[in-house]
């Protein structure tokens, strides 16, 4: 899946538990960041893992049995398919109707395209805002009478 999705390129980027239980406890914590994709990992090691990324960075994880709930407990966001143990739907943040990861990247895509839409319409709201009030309070200032009552704004 790791490959289909475009997360790596060759097996070498993966790390495996095997690889993950010789390193020292002090090397843990860079192993984790210098890889994306982990694999065959025990419900122990997985906890542990994103408890480890979870120092440094935001973690998603993507499980699907009732021994992946205390790793989707803990995530920063967790992910399961529809078809998953309901424990572990339970436990997810984000239930995924299709098996593919497809639908994670179109939501990512889509939900950056909304903030920053937002973004933009709140500094073209602010600025014509500002102009307004600057406008309104400058001929204030210069005329004997009001330019527009409170009711009026």
């Amino acid at each position: 899946m790791a490959f289909q999705t475009g997360l790596i390129r060759s097996a070498k980027e993966v790390l495996t538990s095997a690889q993950w239980e010789a390193a020292k406890e002090s090397k843990q914590l860079e192993l984790a960041q210098k890889y994306q994709v982990f694999a065959r990992f025990s419900p122990e090691q997985k906890y542990k893992i994103i408890k480890t990324l979870q120092e440094k960075q935001t973690v998603g994880f993507l499980g699907e049995g009732i021994n992946d709930a205390p790793a989707l407990k803990v995530s920063g966001v967790s992910l399961v398919v529809n078809s998953a143990a309901d424990i572990a739907r339970e436990a997810s943040d984000i239930v995924l109707l299709r098996k593919s990861l497809q639908v994670v990247l179109d939501g990512i895509r889509e939900g950056r395209q909304v903030f920053a839409n937002t973004t933009k319409y709140i500094k073209a709201t602010l600025a014509s805002n500002f102009g307004n009030f600057f406008a309104v309070a400058i001929a204030s200032l210069l005329i004997d009478f009001l330019p527009m009552l409170p009711l009026q704004i």
